[in-house]
């Protein structure tokens, strides 16, 4: 009998304790400009890649967090101050999205018809479109894919409330 209640007590113990973790909070990027300031949200159990300031990278979908730090594959924990730049998914913006998706529909096949005339032709001026298209069908899926932020004095990770 005692056994049972040392183990329903463990039992209960732990959900506490899990209760309190990271499930209520959501990591935040706050990006501050001269005239505004925006929060990214990270979307849950999706892909995270992290470069620290000393340049190791780690990349994980299981992760986890504190008001102070980060927890990769529930064995490395990297401070928010450790880290050099952030990616991944994250919550609304889809106006961001949406244009990033139109810009690389649009420009892709400008880019492709430019590259190609310059390599049937030779046509200079059609390779310089064309590396230039490809260069903004880059820009328009970067912006419709996880969004990657450089940590500096006017961007930083925070722990909210969700």
């Amino acid at each position: 009998m005692k056994l049972i209640l040392v183990l329903v007590a463990f039992i209960s113990l732990n959900a506490l304790c899990q209760s309190n973790s990271s499930s209520h909070l959501a990591l935040c990027v706050e990006k501050q400009s001269l005239d505004s300031k925006k929060e990214f949200v990270f979307k849950p159990n999706s892909l995270l890649k992290i470069k620290t300031r000393v340049g190791e990278r780690y990349c994980s979908k299981d992760y986890t967090f504190s008001y102070k730090f980060v927890v990769l594959n529930q064995k490395d924990t990297i401070l928010f101050d450790d880290i050099s730049w952030i990616q991944g998914k994250v919550y609304d913006h889809t106006d961001d999205k949406v244009f990033g998706v139109i810009t690389a529909v649009i420009a892709s096949p400008i880019a492709a018809f430019g590259l190609l005339d310059f390599i049937v032709e030779g046509d200079p001026g059609a390779g310089i479109i064309g590396i230039l298209f490809v260069g903004i069908t880059k820009a328009g899926l970067r912006l419709a894919g996880a969004r990657k932020f450089r940590l500096s004095h006017n961007c930083y990770l925070k722990a909210i409330e969700q």
